[in-house]
């Protein structure tokens, strides 16, 4: 059976850390992707927003409860200078997409652009940096995702929710060469475990979607049996917060030069 097309350049199954790994830094911090990359997890999974000043930073909510902060502020009304010079819980910052990138040169992302106001921004910065190969691109807006494809056009792309929920359909039911035809760019689906508008994840699901040339990311799952049994129905990546676990699930093991030691199976 042929398989997708990886949309990070390297054969699945992957672990997605969904916004790195918070259980000793907030979400969203450099100091959490660094703990999921040393964790095990291969793939960092953020949101993007924009500035006052157009920006990309990288936060999921467009409030920020800086420390100390008697109020949340809006992302959007603080220029990045502003943005910098606050502190999240334990002295952590926002951290700016390009400092990401930079941070951590060899690692993919999964960006989720979050704001419209920045998407063309986003791409320029991915292209800026050379790491459109690394990118694989989301976001609940097609308008969102094709700016920001304008700027960076080697980026891979998950399907957003129209194209979604055809697409899962048409593999649940067989139908993948439509599903093929219909995918175009989008390398990947991006799902929740449990949604009553797409179909059961089963093994006939994942394969539907192979055949189409689709990966399958499920989301968000923290239970370890159920990474577990994800894994063995053939998933290509679980989103998780425990990124921790999801390496205890298949094997892996960080290794002194950074990369995976282990199997690649669900133990």
């Amino acid at each position: 059976m042929p398989r997708p097309r990886p949309p990070y350049g390297s054969p699945p199954p992957h672990i997605l850390a969904h916004r790195g790994l918070a259980l000793h830094a907030p979400e969203n911090t450099l100091a959490a992707f660094a703990a999921a990359l040393e964790a095990g997890a291969d793939v960092i999974e953020t949101d993007a927003r924009g500035t006052a000043d157009g920006v990309p930073v990288l936060l999921h909510d467009p409030l920020l409860l800086a420390e100390g902060a008697a109020a949340a502020v809006p992302i959007a009304g603080l220029r990045s200078e502003e943005l910098a010079g606050l502190r999240l819980a334990g002295g952590h910052r926002v951290p700016t997409l390009a400092e990401a990138l930079e941070r951590f040169p060899d690692t993919p992302f999964n960006i989720d652009v979050k704001s419209a106001d920045v998407a063309a921004e986003v791409g320029r910065i991915v292209a800026a940096h050379r790491s459109s190969s690394r990118i694989l691109l989301t976001s609940f807006s097609r308008a969102r995702q094709r700016a920001a494809v304008r700027r960076a056009p080697g980026v891979s792309l998950s399907a957003s929710p129209v194209p979604l929920v055809l697409l899962c359909w048409l593999a649940a039911w067989g139908l993948w060469p439509l599903a093929r035809l219909f995918a175009g760019r989008i390398c990947a689906v991006q799902r929740p475990d449990a949604e009553r508008a797409l179909p059961r994840i089963t093994a006939r699901f994942i394969h539907g979607c192979h055949r189409a040339g689709i990966e399958v990311h499920v989301w968000t799952v923290n239970d370890e049996q159920r990474m577990r049994e994800l894994y063995a129905l053939g998933v290509d990546a679980v989103v998780t917060d425990r990124a921790d676990l999801a390496a205890r699930v298949l094997g892996w093991r960080p290794t002194e030069n950074g990369r995976r030691d282990g199997s690649k199976n669900p133990a």
